[in-house]
């Protein structure tokens, strides 16, 4: 899913990422830690998109760079800021908790970049407005509704 998103978000920007051949995407994830699970599982999931499709999306090749925050939210924002500035990352994704996307929301605050949470709540879309996508249900929308509201 992650992967997919972000072939998605390459075609979509098509125009944004158009002087580059190679484009930088960053998967932040918990990979060590108590939430490691959840870290190992988007990657896998990523690196099975890329095994499956190939490395190159609407003529650009994609570069993933997987960093393991182990889940601690300052880590999680030094890593985002790192990407953005040595790896060059247009794309942040994966925050398998919600305050390490929280956390990474001020930093993509700028023009032409793009952040997927794929986990967290709607409220962390309304931290940086323009450039955060959010692509996965809540927790509400995933429980049962019985018709008496229990």
């Amino acid at each position: 899913m992650t992967a997919g998103l972000a072939a998605g978000a390459l075609l979509a920007a098509g125009a944004a990422f158009a002087e580059e051949d190679t484009v930088a995407i960053g998967l932040i994830l918990p990979m060590t830690g108590p939430s490691a699970s959840t870290g190992k599982q988007e990657q896998a999931g990523a690196q099975l998109y890329i095994q499956q499709h190939g490395t190159s999306v609407a003529g650009k090749k994609i570069a993933l760079i997987v960093k393991d925050d182990g889940g601690a939210a300052d880590v999680t924002k030094r890593l985002a800021q790192e990407l953005i500035g040595n790896d060059k990352a247009k794309i942040l994704m994966g925050f398998g908790l919600t305050p390490l996307a929280l956390a990474v929301a001020p930093v993509a605050t700028r023009p032409r970049f793009l952040k997927s949470s794929p986990p967290p709540p709607p409220r962390s879309s309304r931290k940086s407005p323009p450039y955060i996508v959010r692509t996965s249900f809540t927790l509400p929308q995933s429980q049962r509704r019985w018709p008496n509201g229990r």
